[in-house]
């Protein structure tokens, strides 16, 4: 990339934020880097790796609504980025990737590799609806056989105890 080009890196409530930046800034020493942070993130934290921080994401104690995805994809729009970098593979990242109008749009994940994200919306939704279609199933299936599998209990008895002792392997006699 060249000296002109603007990097934006999307802060995730990530634990690997600050390495993420670290990393962004070595890869890219003289772009200009945008950081998209909450407020409650301490300014001190990345300053010295990025040109600019803009508070525009949702705290993370607090509930995400539609509204603020939108107000957070107007911000990333308007700086006009080259590369977009977000923490995590997830299909909102994805979302939020796509509407940027970010160039490219890349991953930095928890084991330090940033790697390009090819960014398809219809493969992204299917896969989304197959991995909550699963999900549902495997969650109704395991409600099931809770609240439906009758569980006799049994006391124990001495002998049962006294059994388990002599299967225990001997101390090296």
């Amino acid at each position: 990339m060249n000296n002109t080009s603007k990097i934006g890196i999307l802060y995730s409530y990530a634990p690997h934020f600050t390495r993420a930046v670290q990393h962004v800034r070595k890869t890219w020493p003289e772009a200009h880097i945008i950081a998209f942070v909450p407020k409650s993130l301490p300014t001190v934290t990345i300053s010295e790796h990025v040109d600019e921080q803009r508070v525009c994401v949702p705290e993370p104690q607090h509930p995400k609504t539609l509204g603020q995805a939108w107000s957070l994809i107007k911000e990333i729009r308007r700086q006009r980025l080259d590369t977009l970098v977000v923490l995590f593979k997830s299909t909102k990242l994805q979302a939020i990737g796509l509407a940027s109008g970010a160039r490219k749009v890349s991953c930095y994940d928890l084991h330090g590799n940033l790697a390009p994200i090819r960014l398809n919306p219809v493969r992204s939704l299917c896969s989304t609806v197959v991995r909550r279609t699963i999900g549902e199933l495997r969650y109704r299936r395991i409600w099931l056989f809770v609240h439906c599998t009758s569980v006799k209990p049994q006391p124990l008895d001495k002998a049962d105890s006294t059994n388990a002792e002599d299967k225990a392997p001997d101390s090296g006699e």
